[in-house]
């Protein structure tokens, strides 16, 4: 039996593996080399074999050592199971109900977690918003970039569907590079002691594409060129932790940069955008520097073109467009930018899927064993029943006395795992969002989960003890 069940298992785990390496990440460590091998197939085998070994020997084991005329009446058709029997069950019924409480706690915590994170403002609305990556060769443009891009962006707003076009060095829920400034008129520190903003490099009409608000101040604009006064925008973020309770709008930063006088190159700040979550969503916004495009010449930008139409209708005219401008540079990574933002979560679903899979299995097989002892326990003690209900019992009673004997084994091994749940489940803290690890709302719904299973998986052997014929039962000598 235990080698048909292993044989089973592999064909599962066969499907299994194929199915959730799709949900994996795809820059998870060695993806393609997830697969079941030899090892794999030695260890089930094994695992079948000791397993077939361990639970048929258990019983024979336990027979023998005790004394063999009181075993016989113990076993004998109709008499209770001994008291030795009884409480390993329990106790195996105990550690199963345990696990299982663990399990779908630790699965309600990633759920809740998982909905909150579906739920988080990234700042910008991604629906009908299409990405795609440019790269042209430096070779092509020694000097500078922003021409090719600005032909590029004008074109591609002349595509049917398009309501506005801009670039970003950097998408938002990916990380980029950062860079520390210091503000005019404030005591002057050593570089180390600057503060750190992401450094982002965008076109002017970019805010409008993502539907990123302006709170203060201007975007950025076209006449942001070469040759005219430096400017940059920042977010809310930077101003609460740099600029508490005043405006940044107008105040001049320093990169690092001088000019030909070693003197500093001071940028003025003009604007003032709206946060944007631009590395994960379960992260609070970060300080950001926005730079013009057309001042700060980037060599790999991204597009982000918002459309009237579906995004992906347009990838065709898309690279046709490129292509018309420069046969020499690629057009990659073209998604939607609802699926950047899905696809920014995939780690959080993964372990949510893990868990509640393995927690739904818990439950399944705790179920499993409390039908089958119970119904078992019934059945020993069908001679028992027929005389209490020759007695005068009544249906309700021994129904009672059923689901009581049954469900305390179970409130025992759902107070074991929820002590155990609180304790153990503090190491998710780093997986969590929004949600502690401690949520009473998870550990009421799993509770009651759990006992209406087990309530059920009691309920349908008592129900049948209630039906025990006292003439057929007292035949069970």
């Amino acid at each position: 039996m235990a080698l048909v069940g292993g044989l089973f298992g592999l064909l599962i785990a066969f499907w299994g593996v194929a199915f959730i390496t799709r949900l994996l990440p795809t820059d998870f460590p060695r993806l393609q080399e997830i697969h079941i091998d030899l090892r794999v197939l030695g260890f089930t085998f094994a695992a079948s074999v000791l397993t077939g070994i361990l639970f048929g020997l258990a019983p024979s084991f336990q027979f023998l050592r005790g004394d063999v005329q009181e075993s016989m009446k113990e076993t004998s058709r109709g008499a209770s199971a001994g008291p030795g029997r009884s409480r390993l069950r329990q106790m195996l019924i105990v550690s199963e109900v345990a696990l299982c409480v663990v399990l779908l706690a630790g699965a309600g915590l990633l759920f809740r977690s998982f909905l909150h994170l579906q739920a988080v403002d990234t700042g910008f609305t991604a629906e009908h918003v299409l990405t795609a990556k440019l790269a042209p060769s430096g070779l092509s443009y020694p000097d500078a970039y922003f021409a090719f891009y600005d032909k590029a962006l004008d074109q591609v707003q002349t595509i049917p569907g398009v309501q506005a076009v801009g670039s970003i060095n950097t998408l938002p829920l990916s990380k980029g590079p950062t860079l520390a400034f210091r503000v005019e008129g404030r005591e002057v520190t050593t570089p180390d002691k600057w503060p750190p903003a992401n450094y982002r490099d965008i076109s002017p009409d970019y805010f409008r594409a993502m539907n990123i608000p302006v709170v203060e101040g201007r975007p950025f604009s076209k006449n942001d060129k070469a040759g005219m006064p430096l400017v940059v925008m920042v977010n809310q973020a930077l101003a609460h932790r740099d600029f508490p309770g005043e405006s940044p709008v107008g105040k001049r930063i320093n990169f690092g940069r001088t000019d030909e006088n070693r003197q500093p190159v001071w940028f003025e700040i003009v604007g003032l955008a709206s946060d944007v979550r631009s590395i994960e969503l379960k992260d609070d916004p970060t300080p950001e520097v926005y730079f013009s495009s057309y001042q700060d010449s980037f060599p790999s930008m991204s597009l982000v073109i918002r459309t009237s139409v579906e995004p992906e209708s347009i990838s065709g005219s898309l690279r046709q467009v490129i292509n018309q401008i420069d046969k020499s540079v690629p057009v990659t990574d073209i998604r939607a930018m609802d699926v950047v933002v899905s696809e920014s979560i995939t780690q959080p679903r993964f372990n949510l899927f893990l868990l509640a899979l393995f927690g739904s299995l818990a439950l399944l097989l705790s179920a499993a064993g409390i039908y089958g002892v119970t119904a078992y326990t019934v059945s020993q003690r069908t001679h028992e029943l027929g005389i209490r209900i020759a007695l005068g019992a009544q249906v309700g009673d021994v129904l009672r006395m059923i689901l009581r004997q049954g469900l305390t084994v179970i409130l025992i091994g759902m107070v074991l795992g929820l002590t155990a749940a609180f304790a153990l489940l503090r190491v998710m803290k780093s997986l969590l969002f929004g949600v502690s690890a401690s949520d009473p709302v998870t550990f009421v719904v799993i509770t009651a989960v759990l006992l209406f299973v087990a309530l059920v998986a009691c309920y349908i052997p008592a129900r049948r003890a209630t039906k025990v014929d006292p003439l057929v039962a007292l035949r069970y000598e």
